[in-house]
């Protein structure tokens, strides 16, 4: 149509070692309200060089998706909108409505869509080894500032993910080019079409996340029950602490943990490289397979079968880092399925339940 718009794509980070990203299938696309040009005289059109939603409902020329609330289908809308005028009939739009038009067009949606995940991966790995440092930090934190985040006993990884808002703009050759990544999108619902994809996505980050209290939020009864207590936890005996067994690998010195995952990367089949996992490393799998069987309208992006070719782009790729990627190289989730499940230790918990959330 003529007018300049970007992408708002929702990228969901469960950790960042090992690093697991995952992407939402909807996001939003935010079009400016007036037909664009590249004469420098137009610079100062906010609405036609700026696609912020902020700018953009104020134009009279502005016109609300109401996501079929007005008893019209949003995706058909764009279909045949206005075709005559050779006018958009809204100026924002889900992914449907735009691969849509994109098929309509002749473009390849999925080829535009794989490069932003691709773009998704590298913008993360490349603040990967400094946001680790920062948690570094926060562990090292006096009692009173994050005991919870402290010691065997303290915060589940799940206590830290992040929700960020990837705005990017797409060329006339479908390549994507980052604009920012907002650490806090908004998440409000200023009409029908933001409320049903925005309520999927925090719905789906929370399933996914599967939330957990600490272990030092508890207090165990002689019944064997468990109830939250927040007042107790700072105030737990020794004895208490002593009592909570230990995550797998907790205490491992980081140079044994380096020596585990450069023996695992040197196996060339992958396969051959799942004998070498540890009881840590098969932690690590479960946790994440658990992950994508409720992962929603979240798609897994990394760690994937074809990851290696991001390994160049890190520092030191990291022991958990190391036993993901070799587990999704191998065939990962499909493993689990009765016809390969020789391929696994005997010990290792078997999947029965197949059914994704």
């Amino acid at each position: 149509y003529g007018y300049k718009f970007d992408l708002r794509i929702y990228v969901v980070v469960l950790s960042y070692d090992p690093l697991k990203v995952y992407i939402f299938e909807e996001g939003l696309v935010r079009l400016a309200t007036e037909r664009y040009s590249d004469s420098p005289d137009t610079l100062g059109e906010r609405t036609m060089h700026l696609t912020n939603y902020s700018v953009n409902k104020a134009s009279p020329a502005f016109v609300q998706n109401r996501d079929g609330a007005d008893g019209t289908d949003g995706a058909a809308a764009v279909a045949d909108s206005r075709e005559k005028e050779d006018e958009p009939r809204h100026f924002k739009w889900s992914f449907c409505e735009l691969r849509q038009y994109m098929d309509k067009q002749g473009m390849d949606f999925n080829e535009m869509f794989d490069r932003i995940k691709d773009l998704a991966i590298k913008t993360l790995i490349a603040v990967e080894t400094p946001i680790q440092a920062e948690w570094t930090k926060a562990l090292e934190a006096s009692e009173d500032e994050g005991w919870c985040a402290v010691g065997a006993s303290g915060a589940h990884r799940s206590s830290c993910f992040e929700m960020y808002g990837f705005d990017v703009l797409v060329d006339t050759d479908l390549k994507p080019w980052l604009l920012e990544v907002n650490i806090c999108p908004s998440l409000s619902s200023g009409s029908p079409l933001d409320k049903r994809i925005k309520t999927k996505l925090v719905a789906d980050t929370l399933t996914l996340v599967g939330l957990r209290p600490p272990r030092a939020m508890w207090r165990r009864y002689k019944c064997g029950s468990k109830r939250p207590s927040p007042d107790t936890a700072s105030s737990a005996s020794a004895d208490d602490r002593e009592s909570e067994a230990p995550l797998p690998g907790s205490g491992t010195p980081a140079a044994v943990l380096a020596a585990r995952a450069a023996k695992i990367a040197r196996a060339e089949d992958p396969v051959e490289a799942l004998a070498h996992f540890d009881e840590l490393a098969w932690e690590l799998v479960q946790e994440a397979q658990d992950e994508d069987m409720r992962c929603g309208g979240l798609e897994r992006i990394h760690p994937s079968a074809n990851c290696a070719k991001y390994v160049q782009f890190m520092g030191e790729e990291s022991y958990a880092n190391v036993v993901l990627r070799k587990w999704h190289e191998a065939g990962g989730g499909e493993l689990f399925r009765p016809a390969n499940r020789h391929i696994l230790p005997s010990w290792v918990p078997r999947q029965i339940c197949w059914s994704r959330t």
